[in-house]
């Protein structure tokens, strides 16, 4: 083997020495893949309650004039900060709730908070009117936008020719009221924030779905 033959394979032999280094050298430089972001469970409970309003006291010391739910163990869970939620409507009735629980920002009372998917009465009877709540089922918080319009009663049915107020959203829903703001206009649309409500059967009603406005919001 020739002298130039010997140089020309340890030139070789070098060269690839060396792209074997690079690529150690590259493959150490670079960071793993970033793991999958965490996802927060959200656990939905269910359990049986009694309502409760306007006892505890917030940190501040101001009286707490929402309403929360009370376990048969002590547990307390509160479910509205506002003092005209539909939820006062059962106050000291036992309800099945189904919800999430969640942290509000900034809060200032120490009791745990649940966000109500649906809150039912436990029972239901017509055995003292009188004293029965005027609701029987109650759903979360939420938001719709809309128009306030007036409604006619078409001829031909028990309240032929009355007109009650109701709130149309953006689907063309028409929802009776079970209770608004002295504030709601017609005409112009509207954001508003309220529950579905069930109102008691044993109570003479129109039919159709109920909303129970709690906020308007042009």
């Amino acid at each position: 083997m020739t002298p130039w033959l010997l140089r020309k394979l340890a030139l070789c032999h070098a060269m690839a020495l060396a792209t074997l280094a690079l690529g150690l050298v590259a493959c150490a430089s670079q960071r793993p893949p970033d793991p999958p972001p965490l996802v927060e469970a959200r656990i939905a409970l269910q359990f049986e309650a009694v309502v409760r309003v306007a006892e505890p006291q917030s940190g501040d010391g101001e009286p707490f004039r929402g309403a929360f739910v009370e376990q048969d163990d002590g547990t307390r869970w509160v479910v509205t900060s506002r003092a005209d939620s539909p939820f006062h409507e059962l106050r000291d009735r036992r309800v099945t709730v189904e919800g999430t629980p969640y942290k509000p920002p900034g809060q200032t009372t120490a009791m745990k908070h649940l966000r109500v998917t649906v809150m039912k009465l436990v029972e239901v009877g017509a055995d003292n009117l009188l004293e029965s709540p005027s609701l029987v089922e109650i759903h979360g918080e939420e938001t719709l936008s809309g128009r306030f319009e007036m409604f006619t009663y078409p001829e031909g049915t028990k309240l032929a020719g009355e007109k009650m107020l109701v709130f149309v959203d953006e689907r063309g829903t028409s929802y009776r009221l079970a209770r608004v703001s002295r504030t709601a206009r017609r005409g112009k649309v509207v954001t508003v924030t309220g529950h579905r409500v069930e109102p008691t059967p044993f109570i003479a009603r129109p039919g159709g779905p109920y909303l129970w406005i709690v906020d308007i919001r042009r």
